[in-house]
């Protein structure tokens, strides 16, 4: 029997091309965050509230409802929540930057907080995805919950200094 992995010829192996800085850095996805966080800090007031990850080594229904729990016991009225799923709506950089500024201009009115949900390593429970007011795919593939919480926070930077009609600034 096989894996589909049989020994390949040099031909078939992957070659990947970063660029230098990117292994000249060495990131760290909580020293990322924490960068992008202070950047988002400078444009708009911001928070990151950490959530007990629901953890073990197989999804339990039980575990992701007591983490589901702890969200809705942080959130409050008036919250707009945007739910991190692979399934969810598909926005470019422009899209999601306009989303932003309508938000932030007060385009949704009664909502007074925008919160992104990130799941952890077994994703989101099904009711809390199911009560969020928008869902929202960074990318169709999967991607870890460290990575896509740095890819949320550089996008939410991104799309202010857009707004802001500023350079990015890396």
């Amino acid at each position: 029997m096989t894996d589909g992995l049989e020994k390949s010829n040099a031909d078939k192996q992957p070659v990947f091309y970063p660029p230098s800085p990117l292994l000249e850095k060495g990131v760290n996805f909580k020293e990322a965050a924490a960068d992008y966080l202070q950047k988002i800090k400078r444009c708009v007031p911001v928070e990151s509230i950490a959530v007990k990850d629901a953890g073990g080594k197989s999804p339990s229904l039980a575990s992701l409802k007591k983490e589901a729990q702890d969200i809705r016991g942080r959130l409050k009225r008036g919250d707009f929540i945007v739910a991190l799923v692979d399934s969810g709506s598909a926005l470019d950089t422009k899209g999601f930057s306009k989303f932003i500024e309508d938000f932030l201009t007060g385009r949704r009115a009664g909502k007074d907080r925008l919160c992104f949900m990130v799941g952890g390593a077994w994703g989101l429970d099904k009711g809390i995805i199911t009560e969020a007011d928008m869902t929202l795919s960074l990318s169709r593939m999967t991607l870890p919950h460290e990575m896509a919480f740095v890819v949320l926070l550089e996008q939410v930077y991104r799309a202010l200094t857009i707004i802001k009609r500023e350079p990015y600034s890396h």
